[in-house]
């Protein structure tokens, strides 16, 4: 049995988009005959190993609660990935998301002469952050390394997955010498059909200044007569609760679970994405699945566009009179969330990326024994 080890947070631990998408493939890849290990850093004061759902979860010991982790702290935090990663003794590693941890693990891989499969999770993966201008906070970062980790992690993975043919070109353009392939994300909630919806405008993201949560206050406040829901969390979360506060046609929820969120794409009439920058994001499959319209500043392969799933905008005053259009015309919204189910079925079907994944798994096995 093929051994897979994955390097990458528990939703439970981290509750965004590219974990909930790492252990998709990690469950499918337990459901596939392969003996899969997760290794996680945890809110726990101590490590420990348990198994769940045909896997092994490794987590790490968390910071103790209340305290701000220090560059210390996280130094031996990467200590212990490179530990783990060296002990679980795997045929294969996949790691997801860039950071320093990329670098750790392509370190410790390279030591045990076993190939890393590097998930890249964002576009900016592809641009900014290799050329060490990282934008994502951590201790690392405060003293200037994180970036050529990051690099190094990238550069000496033996396989580089991207999720949008732009990002994997991008890659290649960098990295002429790394092996970059592109696999589409799977759509992780039921694809269902509409049946009756509110007319109102949802926006779900993490609350942080690239996100641009900002933007759908100032969209809001353009449509006084559209009705607006907010919701996310993050390091701007008390600034957009209280600026939410002053619109009368905004409510602001806070953090939403999964279903939460799911129900109130399904309800809404318009998902509204004013990220400046994504890998595939999440809400657009999800927001398609629930036969929802998304307007979005970021259109990943021009898919919206070129498969009318709703409208690529470039400006506030483009992104509300696109709004307008879908609250008016019911019918124009049911047809466009029509095309987003069909879209969904022709390219993002979970079984069919699975397969993806594991014909890649089983070749970089074979060819490393």
């Amino acid at each position: 049995m093929n051994k897979l080890c994955f390097v990458a947070n528990l939703p439970k631990y981290a509750l965004g988009g590219a974990e909930r998408q790492a252990m998709f493939i990690a469950d499918a890849m337990s459901k596939r005959a392969f003996d899969v290990h997760v290794i996680t850093a945890s809110t726990e004061e101590r490590a420990r190993t348990v198994h769940e759902a045909n896997m092994t979860i490794h987590e790490l010991r968390g910071v103790r609660s209340g305290r701000v982790p220090t560059p210390v702290d996280t130094a031996l935090q990467m200590w212990e990935y490179y530990r783990l990663v060296t002990a679980v003794n795997a045929d294969v590693y996949y790691q997801r998301s860039s950071g320093a941890l990329t670098g750790v693990v392509a370190a410790a891989c390279r030591n045990v002469r076993r190939p890393l499969v590097f998930g890249s999770s964002h576009l900016w993966d592809a641009t900014l952050n290799l050329d060490g201008v990282f934008f994502y906070d951590s201790p690392l970062e405060q003293i200037r390394i994180s970036g050529r980790m990051y690099r190094y992690g990238a550069s000496h993975s033996r396989v580089i997955i991207a999720q949008t043919e732009q990002i994997a070109s991008l890659f290649r353009t960098k990295l002429p010498k790394s092996d970059v392939r592109c696999i589409r994300t799977p759509v992780l909630s039921p694809i269902q059909t509409k049946s009756g919806d509110k007319p109102y405008v949802v926006s779900i993201a993490r609350l942080v200044w690239y996100k641009r949560p900002q933007a759908v206050l100032k969209v809001a406040r353009m449509l006084p007569e559209v009705t607006f829901v907010l919701a996310g969390y993050g390091e701007m979360e008390s600034t957009i609760r209280e600026e939410s506060a002053k619109i009368p046609n905004l409510t602001f929820l806070g953090r939403q679970s999964p279903e939460d969120a799911l129900r109130l794409m399904r309800e809404a009439r318009v998902f509204l994405n004013t990220s400046e920058a994504e890998g595939f994001p999440n809400t657009l499959s999800e927001s398609l699945s629930c036969e929802t319209p998304y307007v979005s500043f970021y259109d990943p392969d021009e898919v919206i566009c070129r498969y009318g799933l709703g409208a690529h905008v470039h400006s506030l005053e483009e992104a509300a009179a696109a709004i307008r259009k879908y609250v008016s015309d019911e019918e124009e919204s049911r047809r466009t969330g029509v095309r987003g189910r069909e879209y969904l079925l022709r390219f993002h079907d979970p079984d069919s990326i699975a397969r993806q994944y594991e014909t890649l798994f089983a070749e970089l096995s074979k060819s490393h024994r």
